[in-house]
């Protein structure tokens, strides 16, 4: 190679604190239970997280382009070790095959809960044609550096349920009683849809 890079420079992939399900293996740990809910996409074309059994507001939904209504996705977020860039990420899957092999490995009592193994997701294919395949490893302690990283995370604050208000659960901000109250006025509309 000549001067213009570094011999062995390879572009990073995409960074951030969320995990994404690349072609080929995916290789984590789950570190915590599961954040349960449903999403959507709001008319601002933002995602809208509410948690299982709150009610969805129907007009909020935005439409398709066929005039069709949006979908509503159930979805499980959880904080995860990722063993390629070394670091707590969340993880967020909407994906009924992978979540039905998470919840059967969880309820398999040679398994158990995947607190205690890693995940192994190997995705193949493109759009309407992705599979997922999703296996799980020997039982074995995690890691000194992931145990580090995670509890120093939980003594800074990460909070998953940021997500359910478009926060940040690496900085958790505090709630105002303005959010709570509002959020007790949409439970109380009639134009709505109960997932």
């Amino acid at each position: 190679m000549n001067d213009f890079l570094p011999e062995n420079y390879e572009i990073p992939s995409s960074g951030g604190n969320y995990y994404k399900l690349e072609q080929g293996e995916n290789r984590f740990r789950i570190l915590a239970s599961p954040l349960m809910g449903n999403e959507y996409w709001n008319h601002e074309n933002k995602p809208v997280r509410r948690p299982t059994g709150i009610r969805i507001i129907i007009t909020d939904i935005r439409e398709e382009k066929d005039g069709s209504l949006g979908r509503v996705k159930h979805f499980w977020a959880m904080p995860v070790w990722d063993y390629k860039s070394e670091s707590v990420k969340i993880l967020q899957i909407t994906q009924k095959s992978i979540l039905t092999a998470i919840k059967e490995l969880a309820k398999d009592e040679d398994w158990g809960t995947p607190l205690n193994y890693d995940l192994s997701i190997t995705r193949t294919g493109e759009g309407l044609e992705t599979e997922y395949n999703v296996k799980p490893k020997p039982a074995k302690f995690l890691e000194k550096n992931a145990r580090d990283a995670w509890e120093k995370l939980q003594a800074d604050g990460f909070d998953i349920s940021e997500i359910l208000e478009s926060g940040d659960p690496f900085n958790p901000t505090k709630r105002s009683t303005d959010n709570k109250e509002g959020a007790a006025i949409e439970e109380s509309i009639s134009d709505d849809i109960e997932i």
